[in-house]
C-alpha cells in the first residue's frame, strides 16, 4: 500500500517509504519498503523479515534476513513461528533496526508485529491491534490469524500472572532474608553491648582494688 508524490521538475514519481515506527528501531511495511535499499539504510535498518512466500533476495553483506514463507490464508499456522520471529527481532532491534514486511503491510507481517508486542508489553490482543492500528490505519491480519492472536493471548496473561507471583514471592524472600540479617545484626550488637558491660565492670573493679590498695599503703605508710 505505497503511496507517492509528483516531484513536478523532475516530473517524475517519487515513492514514500511505505513503512512506520511501531516501537523504537521495529519498523513495519510493505514489500515496496524492504525493496527502497537507499532509505532502509537512512533509517539504520540492518534485519529484514519477510513474512512471504516470495521474499526479496538482499546482500548478505548489507542486511540480515529471515524468511517466514507463508501464505495470506487463514489456514495457515502463524502463531508456530511467533518464537523465532521474537527472537530475531530482539536481535535486529539489538543490533540496529528491523523492518517486517509482507506483500502489502497488512495482515502476515502485522500479525508479527502483534504478537510481538503481545509478549513485551503482556497486552491483550485488542489493546495491541488498537495500539499498531494508530500507527498504520491500514492493518487487518486476516480471521485466521486473528483467532491465533487471541489464543496467543491466554499464553501471555498466564505467563505474565506466572511472573508476577514469581516476583512477588522472591520480593517476600529477600524481605523474610532482610528480616533475619537484622536480627543477626542485633544479635550482634547486644553480644557487643554486654561485652563492653563486662569490660567495664572488670575495668571498674579494678579501679576500686587499686583505690583501696592505695589507701592500705597510705596508712601503713602513716603507722
Amino acid at each position: 500500500m505505497s503511496c507517492g508524490y509528483w516531484d513536478m521538475d523532475a516530473e517524475v514519481l517519487i515513492e514514500e517509504f511505505d513503512a512506520q515506527e511501531v516501537v523504537p528501531k521495529l519498523f513495519i511495511g510493505s514489500m515496496s519498503a524492504a525493496n527502497a535499499v537507499h532509505q532502509l539504510k537512512d533509517h539504520n535498518i540492518t534485519h529484514i523479515l519477510s513474512v512471504s512466500t516470495k521474499p526479496p533476495v538482499f546482500d548478505k553483506n548489507e542486511f540480515k534476513c529471515l524468511a517466514v514463507e507463508i501464505e495470506d490464508e487463514d489456514k495457515w499456522d502463524i502463531s508456530s513461528y511467533f518464537p523465532k520471529c521474537h527472537e530475531f527481532i530482539k536481535v535486529g532491534r539489538d543490533l540496529g533496526g528491523i523492518l517486517i514486511h509482507c506483500q502489502a503491510g497488512v495482515s502476515r507481517s502485522a500479525t508479527i508485529v502483534i504478537s510481538y508486542l503481545m509478549s513485551i508489553f503482556f497486552k491483550p490482543f485488542w489493546d495491541c491491534f488498537q495500539y499498531l492500528r494508530q500507527i498504520r490505519p491500514c492493518i487487518q491480519p486476516n480471521k485466521g490469524f486473528i483467532s491465533q492472536l487471541i489464543n496467543y493471548e491466554s499464553v501471555i496473561l498466564s505467563k505474565a500472572s506466572k511472573e508476577i507471583v514469581s516476583t512477588a514471592q522472591q520480593q517476600q524472600q529477600q524481605q523474610k532474608q532482610l528480616c533475619l540479617t537484622n536480627d543477626d545484626h542485633t544479635e550482634q550488637q547486644s553480644k557487643y553491648l554486654e561485652n563492653n558491660n563486662n569490660l567495664n565492670d572488670i575495668h571498674q573493679h579494678d579501679i576500686t582494688i587499686q583505690i583501696s590498695f592505695d589507701s592500705n599503703n597510705n596508712n601503713d605508710s602513716q603507722e
